[in-house]
């Protein structure tokens, strides 16, 4: 933070809110119109307000996903009131995970728009590539990412997935739909005589019905799962 301060650098400070209070408290003078910084942990010397001068040019960053994630704090508002400008990302929906797995099966980017101009996805190295040349693996992501959504929906509004012997709300995030790709992707190599549907119904198992905590829980993700069509009730990949 010093050397940003004096030589022109911006600081990205990623995941704000897992920081204990008193390192934010310890970056309050910083986030003010005009920084300052008083190095006590070092030789008491200053930045700002007389001391060595800020670069016009310095920039600080901040951050963080929702409270509702493990370990988070919840900021005061005279806290978030000392940054100057927010941006609110929303929660991806059905068409942002479905360009996602098929980054990572396909190797294809997406095509974004960014304040109106649009900017052409090109071909990359897929993550899981070995996925690509089964039957059906397009039809099944598109099903996966239509199921996902539809339960960090419920996982957020609590309908369904609110053991009350859990003080935190069920999360499920990008990083589970890795965890399918990648996990059918090894069954696929260590059991080849396997049919590809199986392993897609153990990573279902696996990374998303094992962790319901309560039967009530497990029922809907069992009907979301079949409401997609890769339930335990309902698969209609084969048809």
């Amino acid at each position: 933070m010093p050397q940003a301060m004096i030589e022109r650098g911006w600081v990205i400070l990623d995941e704000l809110n897992l920081a204990e209070p008193q390192i934010l408290e310890r970056l309050n003078s910083v986030l003010e119109d005009h920084p300052y910084l008083l190095r006590t942990e070092h030789d008491n010397s200053a930045i700002g307000r007389g001391g060595a001068p800020v670069h016009p040019d310095f920039r600080i960053f901040a951050t963080m996903n929702p409270a509702e994630y493990a370990g988070r704090s919840v900021l005061s508002p005279a806290y978030r009131d000392r940054w100057r400008g927010y941006r609110f990302v929303p929660s991806p929906g059905e068409a942002e995970y479905r360009a996602l797995l098929r980054r990572l099966v396909f190797g294809v980017d997406p095509e974004v728009s960014v304040r109106g101009r649009a900017y052409r996805g090109g071909v990359g190295v897929p993550v899981c590539g070995s996925l690509a040349a089964l039957p059906g693996i397009d039809r099944f992501l598109g099903a996966l990412a239509r199921f996902h959504c539809s339960l960090e929906e419920a996982a957020r509004s609590g309908v369904g997935l609110g053991d009350h012997r859990r003080r935190e709300k069920q999360v499920f995030s990008r990083r589970v739909l890795l965890s399918v790709l990648r996990y059918m992707g090894a069954v696929c190599a260590n059991l080849p005589g396997l049919p590809w549907e199986t392993g897609a119904r153990r990573a279902l198992n696996r990374y998303y019905l094992g962790r319901a905590t309560c039967g009530d829980e497990r029922e809907v993700v069992a009907r979301l799962l079949d409401a997609a069509g890769i339930g335990p009730g309902v698969w209609e990949l084969s048809q």
